[in-house]
């Protein structure tokens, strides 16, 4: 089986909800804390659909990061996979993280957002998410930096 990953590196909006309303536009790695009350830390980017895709295509998306995710794919919720250990950050040791994306959620425009999932006194980061296509062997892969 062959794997082709697609890096979003961004641009992402940084959006904070509550009081403070902030909205910004940033690239990864991203981090900070949680937001206490009934504030909401998302980070938000769009993709254009990989083209190529066959029936075999299987798709996630890969991320490496700390803390917890809510990940949403075109408003539905994605459901945590599979985890790996092995990514070193300064020291730390970070899990690459998969969800399935069932084909069928997918537009010719598309909208991830990762809602941060933690606690007002934990730290979370992104430090880097990929769309990631596998096929069969034989199959073709789709290409490009999205």
């Amino acid at each position: 089986m062959s794997e082709h990953r697609i890096r979003l590196a961004g641009p992402w909006r940084f959006r904070m909800s509550g009081q403070s309303g902030l909205e910004r536009m940033e690239r990864l790695p991203l981090a900070g804390s949680g937001v206490s009350g009934a504030g909401k830390t998302r980070l938000i980017r769009g993709f254009h659909a990989p083209s190529r895709l066959s029936g075999a295509s299987q798709l996630r998306l890969a991320f490496v990061g700390r803390g917890r995710f809510v990940v949403h794919l075109n408003g539905e919720v994605l459901s945590l996979e599979a985890e790996r250990r092995g990514n070193l950050l300064g020291g730390e040791r970070l899990s690459e993280r998969y969800c399935r994306i069932p084909i069928s959620l997918l537009k010719s425009f598309n909208e991830v957002q990762f809602e941060v999932a933690v606690e007002p006194s934990e730290d979370w980061s992104v430090e880097g998410v990929w769309l990631v296509i596998s096929e069969s062997a034989g199959q073709p892969t789709a290409g490009g930096e999205s």
